[in-house]
């Protein structure tokens, strides 16, 4: 993508910034986090690396008209079990899935020689990633009260807040990416 206009370039800062500040609250919250325990930094440790290891795995998706292409990363598993580990008691963290989708996109959008589309590509991966943990802990607590937490719960009660998740980081994370490439010609 050559050049920005107006309107993408609206939408890349608001993305940026809302990306940015999302990225520092998850950064504070997550150094927040107990050393051991399911809950913990120490099984966030094992995520990122696996995050990292995996974030080189990209499935290219092409747009209808065949123009445009995105890179989706098979770290975003990774990133749905943190949301399954962290935004439940005892942690109550959305911090830890907030870095790896930092991580993830960042590693993903490496292929892009375009500097914004890189960035916009992390942010709309963060911001994504915080509205679909968001709406998946609202579900949840709606489901199951405020002291839901994984060892507690049935599979059943977390498979619908999982897979409301799944559609709403993956519906928010293409839709921005189809409103930035339009935007851009």
């Amino acid at each position: 993508m050559p050049r920005l206009n107006w309107k993408s370039l609206l939408l890349l800062t608001a993305v940026a910034v809302a990306g940015s500040a999302i990225l520092i609250s998850g950064i504070v919250s997550t150094i927040r986090l107990p050393l051991l325990g399911w809950g913990g930094i120490a099984p966030l440790v094992a995520l990122v690396a696996l995050t990292v290891v995996s974030s080189r795995f990209i499935v290219p998706v092409t747009s209808v008209d065949g123009t445009s292409q995105t890179n989706k990363s098979v770290a975003e598993a990774f990133i749905f079990l943190a949301v399954i580990m962290y935004a439940t008691a005892p942690a109550n963290s959305f911090g830890p899935a907030i870095l790896l989708a930092a991580i993830g996109g960042f590693i993903a959008s490496l292929p892009h020689k375009d500097k914004w589309a890189r960035v916009f590509a992390i942010g709309t991966s963060i911001v994504s990633t915080f509205v679909a943990s968001l709406v998946y802990k609202l579900i949840l607590v709606a489901i199951g009260g405020a002291s839901v937490s994984v060892g507690q719960g049935a599979l059943d009660m977390l498979l619908l807040p999982l897979c409301v998740f799944g559609v709403v980081q993956y519906g928010l994370s293409t839709f921005g990416t189809i409103a930035f490439t339009s935007l851009s010609r």
